[in-house]
């Protein structure tokens, strides 16, 4: 027997012990302590005896292998004390995927697959999706063996494809996304799947803080935050409901994309043309195929998201919102105006005006960064204006033929390595 399958079995032995025993003797806290004591150190034993990944995945199906009683005895004593085991709803299964289409983002994109491996709710399967680089997927596959290591199986490149890739090679019953230039933290996919407890959450999404890559230029708004792909001033603070979720540290059930379908890739992007908004149309498609259902915001599910210094200057912030109003016309165009702009009318009519109150009053209190934020919303307010009323004009198709010819730009073109999420 493998010193793994004997933790295990101990911890198992643990579990059936007070199951027997708790419904007698429910005052008994030091049977309590013990029980949950032994449980939590049987997987931190794993790990620091460099079980991480066999160990955390044998870990998940021991887990999953309890009855409905010995599971609620574990959620109990994972609330009485400070120590924590991986404990998912009965029957969850879950699956990340992460997507890279470039060498350069190398480091990251180990980081990345780290940050997942380490999780402490292991996932049951990990994908790691290459965007039609053969040199990347060769160098992947060799780098991350215990990983499931595929190719985009779409015809051509794109974000959308490589997630649509993901559910296709998905066996799992929930699917979450990380990007791979994103680092989860440990406790990451736990509460990402911790609603889903509640039959009525068909999805999940993440707090995305940006980790910035050189100094966060002042003028730079919070309410802006989406430019670079992170979380932004206007969205929950709490565990609340939401139209969409940011793609990067999503989570959907498998159910989602059997009904609503997949992501559209003439939404995304188009070779460097900033476009994005492929998760907005996806889940207003999934409200529309599941009423009922609800999608939340988990401020607990934290990712750090990686912001270059290409992302620093005014002219991507223009850019970018400019490729937003477009993106928001090409989402009405399948969605509908109502569904598409919801969010952004409430966004519009009272975050960007918050903004610009509070950054004046902080310039009048002697932070003259403030101004900088005040203009910057205004400017990245009609930016984003222009960019919806050219798409509406038909102003896009020339766009497109502008910024998407890659080779007008040599190495330096701003690829959606003017990374939408």
């Amino acid at each position: 027997m493998t010193r793994q399958a004997c933790y295990l079995g101990q911890a198992r032995q643990g579990i059936q012990v007070h199951c027997k025993f708790d419904v007698r003797v429910r005052e008994e806290w030091v049977t309590t302590f013990r029980m949950h004591l032994c449980i939590s150190l049987t997987f931190r034993v794993m790990a620091w005896r460099g079980f991480t990944v066999d160990g955390g995945e044998l870990a998940g199906r021991f887990l999953r292998s309890l009855q409905p009683t010995e599971r609620k005895v574990v959620r109990r004593l994972s609330c009485l004390i400070s120590l924590e085991v991986p404990v998912s709803p009965d029957g969850l299964t879950a699956s990340v995927v992460i997507c890279a289409y470039t060498e350069e983002r190398w480091d990251s994109l180990v980081t990345a697959v780290r940050s997942v491996r380490d999780q402490l709710r292991p996932a049951d399967q990990v994908m790691v999706v290459i965007d039609h680089n053969d040199a990347l997927l060769r160098r992947a596959v060799q780098a991350f063996p215990q990983v499931e290591t595929v190719s985009n199986v779409a015809e051509t490149r794109g974000i959308a494809g490589a997630r649509n890739t993901g559910v296709h090679y998905n066996r799992c019953s929930v699917i979450a996304y990380l990007d791979d230039d994103a680092t989860a933290e440990p406790k990451w996919l736990q509460e990402l799947l911790a609603p889903y407890d509640d039959p009525a959450v068909i999805g999940t999404g993440s707090q995305i803080d940006p980790t910035w890559i050189g100094q966060r230029p002042s003028w730079f708004p919070d309410e802006f935050g989406w430019v670079v792909g992170c979380s932004y001033r206007g969205q929950p603070t709490v565990l609340a409901p939401v139209r969409n979720c940011i793609a990067n540290g999503m989570s959907l059930k498998k159910e989602a994309f059997d009904e609503a379908g997949l992501f559209l890739t003439d939404i995304g992007r188009v070779g460097v043309v900033p476009l994005g908004c492929e998760e907005t149309e996806l889940c207003i498609r999934v409200g529309k195929h599941f009423p009922e259902s609800i999608l939340l915001h988990v401020p607990t599910a934290r990712v750090h998201h990686d912001v270059p210094a290409i992302r620093l200057t005014v002219r991507y912030f223009m850019l970018r919102c400019f490729g937003e109003g477009l993106s928001k016309d090409l989402v009405s165009r399948h969605a509908g105006r109502g569904p598409a702009l919801s969010a952004e009318w409430d966004y519009t009519l009272k975050v960007l005006p918050r903004g610009v109150g509070r950054s004046l009053q902080s310039a009048a209190r002697g932070h003259l960064s403030g101004i900088g934020k005040a203009i910057m919303i205004i400017v990245g307010f009609l930016a984003t204006l222009v960019g919806y009323l050219g798409g509406r004009s038909g102003i896009f198709a020339r766009f497109v033929a502008i910024w998407g010819d890659r080779s007008k730009w040599g190495r330096n073109a701003p690829r959606s390595a003017v990374p939408l999420d």
